[in-house]
């Protein structure tokens, strides 16, 4: 059985929290993103259980919480989020940058070896002035040439599987409820449903 996270959009007024949306034309609630556990980012380890106190009848009628509150109900301010450039940037090696440019490989299996802008700039000037990296001994005794920055390419790549692309399609979702009534003199929030 599969574990899945739910991200909806709410609203915090008067200590309360109320479910905003996304709903259908039938009344019912969609959750704006939902993620199982094997493709979800750890974006909601962010999240903070619902108080009892803090729950509207909204909110309890909605996710079908008990009197007893609920253990997976869970909510973070739209204010603590965090980044939402889920674009990743740095130098990266060209071999990956051809597989990932051919689809095929999975993102887990590219990308996992790379450079800042800073790091590559100062092994360039190193490798201009002393050549490119010897030969190494690896911690099973195994001989092996390092990577040179000439294996190395500037290159920009969407990752749909880190926090930053999830806080996208949410911060995304709540732009046609900032203006609108339910939004007055409240705090927008994500809510969480997980199971």
């Amino acid at each position: 059985m599969s574990w899945y996270y739910n991200y909806y959009i709410g609203c915090e007024k008067e200590g309360k929290l109320y479910p905003v949306g996304p709903y259908d034309a039938n009344g019912n609630l969609h959750a704006v993103i939902e993620r199982s556990k094997s493709f979800a980012s750890d974006l909601h380890e962010e999240f903070r259980n619902i108080p009892k106190e803090m729950m509207s009848e909204e909110l309890k009628k909605e996710f079908q919480v008990g009197e007893d509150g609920y253990g997976y109900l869970s909510y973070l301010p739209i204010s603590e989020l965090g980044s939402s450039d889920f674009i990743k940037r740095g130098y990266f090696l060209i071999e990956d940058v051809q597989r990932y440019q051919a689809g095929d490989v999975e993102l887990d299996d590219v990308f996992y070896d790379s450079l800042s802008p800073e790091v590559y700039a100062a092994r360039l000037l190193s490798e201009t002035r002393l050549g490119p990296p010897r030969a190494q001994i690896d911690e099973a005794g195994e001989e092996y040439a390092p990577h040179s920055v000439a294996d190395y390419m500037y290159f920009a790549y969407p990752d749909e599987f880190c926090p930053e692309y999830e806080a996208h399609v949410i911060k995304c979702a709540l732009a046609p409820y900032e203006y609108s009534k339910i939004m007055e003199n409240a705090k927008p929030v994500v809510i969480l449903s997980q199971g």
